[in-house]
């Protein structure tokens, strides 16, 4: 099965924002799930 891969790039176009900050909403972001998460099941 074929997987479709999404590139910073490519939604950095779509926006019209640059490429590092579309990585840093992504970083953010993932930092942000992994403490939420962190939070809840690191008992």
């Amino acid at each position: 099965m074929a997987q479709s891969r999404i590139r910073i790039v490519d939604v950095a176009e779509a926006l019209g924002l640059s490429t590092a900050t579309v990585s840093k909403v992504f970083v953010m972001s993932s930092l942000n799930a992994e403490y939420v998460a962190g939070f809840f099941f690191d008992c």
